[in-house]
């Protein structure tokens, strides 16, 4: 504290020392340091408030878009809840029930051959079972009523491959259907 006081009487004595025009002086070079000091605390607050609220506007940005993706995931996992409960209502034993039925509904049943090829597998939480589907000597019109019932059915069933065959016999174009259909149900608990 002594020397704080030493110093602040030795300023005193210097600047009583000095004449009016080096006092100006000494007074415009003071307040130009306190100026440029000012200013580059001023500059220094305003970068570190423009970066804060940079962040603050980055975390709402990423707030606003985890909650957009929260609500469409409610959604999504809700479709998927209704999808599940859906496809546990078939069971792997009816897709030869159901194919029988499209089958009857398009007039080609009585050309129709089914059977299951290997083992059903397990995919995630479903089972998938490949069956071969042939069609021999169908007309066009049977064969695109059968397809159409095959893939706007509810059941949860694909086509993997399908290869057609046109022939013509008694000046009727007939076509054979060699495909190959994967249906899909919920796997047991």
């Amino acid at each position: 504290m002594d020397r704080i006081r030493h110093l602040q009487a030795r300023a005193v004595e210097i600047y009583e020392a000095l004449g009016s025009r080096e006092r100006l002086q000494l007074a415009i070079v003071l307040l130009l340091f306190g100026t440029l000091f000012v200013g580059l605390i001023t500059w220094q607050l305003r970068t570190t408030i423009n970066d804060r609220a940079s962040r603050v506007r980055s975390a709402k940005e990423n707030l606003v878009q985890a909650q957009e993706m929260a609500a469409e995931y409610s959604v999504l996992q809700a479709r998927l809840q209704a999808a599940e409960a859906r496809m546990g209502q078939f069971k792997p034993s009816q897709m030869n029930t159901y194919l029988e039925r499209w089958a009857t509904g398009a007039g080609v049943q009585p050309n129709m051959r089914i059977q299951p090829i290997g083992e059903p597998s397990v995919v995630g939480s479903f089972k998938e079972q490949s069956v071969r589907v042939q069609l021999d000597d169908v007309l066009l019109e049977g064969l695109v009523d059968f397809l159409y019932a095959v893939e706007t059915s509810p059941y949860p069933i694909r086509v993997r491959t399908a290869k057609f065959k046109a022939t013509e016999k008694r000046d009727e174009r007939f076509i054979d259907l060699d495909m190959e259909l994967v249906a899909y149900t919920k796997e047991e608990g």
